[in-house]
């Protein structure tokens, strides 16, 4: 029991950090091409969600290291948090009436 006490603690100071770190960087992150967002969630492993919270990089397309600028790369880690960087593909905001359509048709679907 106080493992799982200790480990929500835990996970309480590493999404701290996460948006300390974000913060801190989110706007540097931004300027690179290809990203598409900047958020606090669990790192990726293979397309498998792994237990560690990570600050997440979102980019259009995920390119090998060797495609990008140096510039361009990001870290594995920033101000001793861990980042990942996961491909989204394009993201686009839906208008509430976008929104209101696709519920309706999940309700009609239903």
């Amino acid at each position: 029991m106080n493992q799982d006490k200790g480990s929500k603690v835990d996970r309480q100071a590493a999404i701290e950090k996460a948006q300390a770190v974000k913060n801190a960087h989110e706007d540097e992150l931004m300027a690179k091409p290809n990203v598409v967002g900047v958020g606090i969630g669990f790192r990726q492993k293979g397309g498998v969600r792994a237990d560690e919270v990570a600050l997440v990089v979102m980019v259009t397309r995920k390119l090998s290291p060797a495609l990008l600028a140096p510039d361009d790369a990001t870290p594995a880690v920033i101000d001793g948090g861990p980042l990942d960087v996961q491909e989204t593909g394009t993201i686009q905001a839906q208008s509430v009436s976008n929104a209101n359509n696709l519920i309706l048709r999940q309700r009609i679907v239903c």
